[in-house]
Order: C-alpha cells, then sequence, then structure tokens
C-alpha cells in the first residue's frame, strides 16, 4: 500500500511539473491555448488567448461563433470551414486569419493550430485542442519584405533597361566609328594613288 501511495504521489507530481512546464512554455512563446468540447460547443481557454482578442479577463463562454465574430468578414467562411472540418474529420488544423480587437478595434493577425481526440473507429472526435498566436510582427514583417523585394526588382529591372539602352548606344557608336574608320583608310587610299599620280 505505503508503495502504491508512493508511487501515485510521484505521478501527481510528475503530472504537476508538466503542467508547470507547459505553462511557461506557452507564456514565454506569448501563446493562448484552447480545449473545444465538441459536444456542447464551448470552449476553456487560457487568459492569453482571451488577451489575444482585446478582452482584459476571460469571457464565461466561448463557442466557434465567438470565435467568428471577431474573425473579418474576407477570412470568416474559411476560418469556419477549416474548424468543421477538423471537429468532423479528426484533421489537424491550421489556419492564420484576420480579427478585429474588441478593446481597441484593431485588426490583428492570427494563427491557430490544433488537433482532434477522442474519436476512435466510427465515432467522432469528443474535442479539439489547441494554441493560438498574434503573428502580426510576423506578417508585418513578410509585407515589409515583399514590399523590399518588389522595390529591389524594380530597381534592377530598371537598371537593366539603362543598361541595355547605353549597350545599344555603345554598338551604334562603334558601327559609326568602323564606317568613319572605313571612309578615313579609303581616303588615305585615294590620297596615295594621287600623290603616285602627281609623281
Amino acid at each position: 500500500l505505503l508503495a502504491g501511495a508512493v508511487e501515485r504521489l510521484r505521478a501527481v507530481e510528475e503530472s504537476r511539473d508538466g503542467e508547470t512546464r507547459l505553462r511557461l512554455a506557452l507564456e514565454a512563446g506569448a501563446l493562448g491555448s484552447w480545449d473545444f468540447n465538441l459536444f456542447n460547443g464551448l470552449a476553456t481557454r487560457t487568459r492569453r488567448h482571451d488577451e489575444i482578442f482585446g478582452y482584459p479577463e476571460l469571457l464565461p463562454e466561448w463557442g466557434l461563433e465567438t470565435l467568428l465574430e471577431h474573425v473579418v468578414a474576407e477570412d470568416r467562411e474559411d476560418v469556419g470551414t477549416a474548424m468543421r472540418h477538423s471537429g468532423d474529420s479528426g484533421a489537424e488544423l491550421h489556419f492564420e486569419c484576420r480579427i478585429r480587437r474588441v478593446c481597441d478595434g484593431e485588426v490583428r493577425w492570427i494563427e491557430m493550430r490544433g488537433k482532434s481526440e477522442g474519436g476512435r473507429g466510427n465515432m467522432p472526435p469528443t474535442r479539439m485542442l489547441g494554441i493560438i498566436a498574434d503573428i502580426t510582427e510576423r506578417k508585418q514583417a513578410e509585407a515589409a519584405l515583399r514590399r523590399s523585394n518588389q522595390a529591389l526588382e524594380a530597381s534592377v529591372a530598371e537598371r537593366t533597361d539603362e543598361l541595355s539602352e547605353a549597350n545599344a548606344r555603345l554598338e551604334a557608336e562603334a558601327e559609326e566609328r568602323g564606317q568613319i574608320e572605313a571612309a578615313l583608310r579609303q581616303s588615305q587610299k585615294m590620297e596615295a594613288v594621287g600623290q603616285l599620280t602627281g609623281g
């Protein structure tokens, strides 16, 4: 009995250590986590999850409709389809979309990843677990990099055009110089012939 109690105590302690490490990792990565019950349609979340959407405290309830209310209209259908597909099939969930935060109305980019579990055989999954991250800074950096690449490509194209024009001018000048040199040689021949004839 004592050995069994010690073993259970060790298992509880390891579980707590694992939960602590997971919590610290989520905090270090500025990630929120969520656990979506596919039967009642409600999710339990960490505080960071709701903060990403602009709430200072956890909302009492959160479901798929709550999520979709925050997603901008252009992304809403894709997000709903991804969530339903993952919930129905057990496929991995991964999408990026734009949301409008409640606190300031600012549009932000988020990334959600999740995995369904609980379905065995023909039974559908019972829950989805996942993480959420605010990726706005990454998206802004990607957009800045795209703009920089486009500007660089335009600059290279412009410089290539300038070099092509300069090359064409040089070729034309070389051809003109060749014609002038040929005329000069012809003139020198005629002068030499004239001198010989005069002599």
